[in-house]
């Protein structure tokens, strides 16, 4: 199968071992790797796109270290209040919180943000681990949100980032509430 070819060629991560297969698949499916194709030469360009997102996923890991990131790494995000663990839903994914009125983004860098967002994500996959469940809900009150936010489109932009390269196939749905008028037209630019 394209997961255990993948998983021979990829190095053991020093921080987490072997790449489980669950990741290597995510990230297979990512590519459209997964997908069945009589096309030989398309198929190992998706495997080799696949190959090249998880090693540069696994060297991020080896920068970044997210198991080993504690509060005390992205304290200053963290003590704004601006993303809050809101319980559980029906099919056991966690829920996030986050709301725009409470986000801080002058207060810290574009790497203290790295940090903070990746503390979350490291937190919801062990609660989606103890939930049987492998994705997260993100519930976003956009009330609050100012021009002024604009100017972090660099922040936005690692979030993105981290989720699609770093944790693909992890979001289950972002629920935008609250959206003031001021929020769609930054947003369109």
């Amino acid at each position: 199968s394209a997961s255990a070819e993948l998983r021979r060629r990829i190095p053991a991560d020093t921080q987490t071992g072997m790449p489980s297969i669950e990741m290597i698949v995510r990230f297979l499916r990512q590519t459209n790797c997964s997908r069945d194709t009589n096309n030989r030469d398309e198929s190992k360009r998706m495997d080799y796109k696949a190959e090249r997102l998880l090693r540069s996923h696994l060297l991020w890991r080896e920068k970044v270290r997210p198991d080993r990131l504690t509060v005390a790494d992205c304290q200053t995000a963290m003590d704004s209040g601006v993303a809050r663990f809101l319980g559980i839903g029906r099919q056991g994914n966690p829920v996030l919180w986050v709301q725009a009125k409470l986000w801080n983004p002058h207060e810290y860098d574009t790497q203290h943000m790295v940090r903070f967002v990746t503390y979350w994500l490291v937190l919801v996959e062990r609660i989606m681990q103890q939930n049987n469940c492998s994705t997260a809900i993100l519930l976003m009150d956009v009330e609050g949100w100012a021009v002024w936010h604009a100017r972090y489109v660099s922040h936005l932009h690692e979030l993105i980032t981290i989720l699609q390269c770093h944790y693909p196939e992890r979001l289950q749905c972002a629920l935008l509430v609250n959206v003031p008028m001021i929020f769609t037209a930054a947003w369109n630019v």
